[in-house]
């Protein structure tokens, strides 16, 4: 009876999204290990994506935030917090938070512009957010389409937009204290959640079905060009990896590592002068597991310098007693990560692939 409607027919199209990506995966795999962690890894893909756009409730569209160990795809950064608000561009809406301690804090208002699945309407970074902070450490953004009369920053919102991701980088989850927000709608009546129409779930089972396909091929997309040079990094700016995936104040510096069973690889950079960064290690379907509770990522703010000011990593399966030591989990490739915000350019990191017999060192030779 109702299978012309459109509805039925996205949901039938996020089928066959499923069934592509899941062909893909046991296409990629290299072995039974990755096989299945692909499989899990489009599930917890399905299961954001869905809590996301089918919520139906757009007067208060910013989520509750979940245990963060989920947030462990889609090459996110561990060392971050993001909240998601999924708005409808025709209406109003005030955001509001208090910073708390964390060193970055940035702000983008996206959506689909010039036939782009996501790209940045609106971006405000850490000094424009400060600059309405009051004393009492709060904050207010306005969303709407005109300026209004109270106090706090302002986005002229166009209809076209359709989220707001917010940033937050912890430099020390120990010692920071997290920022947070609020978002609600102001003025206009927004739609009756009751009389949801055809065109509404299907417009929404589309964007799953979007967001399925894009997430779950970063490991082909984000930076092809990493996995012809194993084991060195190749370096993007925020802008060029895309407003869905990207903080577009960031540089990033990549690489698609590789290891034997017995190999350990040895990295050494000079450390940017910025107010953050982080260096983390991924699956190769992008997943960074246990991040709150093992070595799997490590900021500016915890790592050991040498005595001539350079950073040393020893990115391993096991503990080489080491102090900037990041986990393979095991694996015998995946990715690794350099983000760095407000850098416009950075020598890449020196990367060598040793064998864990070649890595004797003591904490004197480690600066040599």
């Amino acid at each position: 009876l109702y299978d012309d409607l459109e509805s039925v027919k996205n949901f039938e199209l996020l089928q066959k999204s499923i069934e592509e990506v899941k062909q893909m995966v046991l296409h990629d795999a290299r072995s039974e290990r990755e096989a299945i962690e692909g499989l899990r890894m489009i599930l917890k893909h399905l299961a954001s994506s869905t809590t996301d756009w089918m919520k139906p409730d757009f007067k208060n569209p910013l989520r509750l935030k979940h245990d963060s160990r989920n947030r462990d795809i889609g090459a996110y950064n561990p060392d971050a917090e993001y909240d998601q608000a999924l708005i409808d561009g025709h209406y109003d809406y005030k955001l509001s938070g208090t910073l708390g301690t964390v060193p970055y804090v940035s702000i983008t208002v996206s959506g689909p512009v010039n036939g782009k699945f996501s790209e940045v309407i609106a971006y405000l970074n850490d000094e424009a957010i400060r600059k309405h902070v009051g004393t009492d450490n709060k904050f207010t953004l306005w969303l709407s389409k005109k300026k209004p009369t109270g106090t706090g920053a302002w986005v002229s919102l166009p209809d076209e937009a359709n989220s707001v991701v917010i940033r937050q980088y912890v430099a020390n989850r120990e010692h920071n204290t997290l920022a947070s927000f609020t978002i609600e709608s102001v003025g206009a009546s927004q739609p009756d959640i009751e009389n949801l129409t055809d065109a509404e779930i299907a417009s929404r089972l589309k964007r799953i079905s979007d967001y399925l396909l894009i997430s779950s091929t970063w490991h082909r997309t984000l930076l092809p060009e990493m996995k012809n040079t194993p084991n060195q990094f190749v370096s993007s700016t925020g802008d060029a990896i895309g407003a869905s995936a990207a903080n577009s104040e960031n540089y990033y510096q990549m690489a698609y590592y590789e290891l034997g069973e017995d190999e350990v690889l040895v990295i050494d950079l000079d450390p940017p002068d910025t107010v953050y960064w982080n260096l983390t290690s991924a699956s190769y379907w992008h997943e960074s597991n246990r991040y709150l509770t093992d070595p799997v990522s490590m900021t500016s703010n915890e790592v050991e310098k040498r005595k001539d000011g350079k950073v040393r990593f020893i990115i391993s399966r096991n503990d080489p007693d080491y102090s900037n030591w990041i986990k393979t989990f095991g694996y015998n490739r995946g990715f690794l990560i350099l983000r760095m915000v407000g850098v416009t350019s950075h020598d890449l990191p020196i990367v060598s692939r040793v064998s864990v017999a070649c890595l004797l060192y003591t904490s004197d030779a480690a600066d040599e």
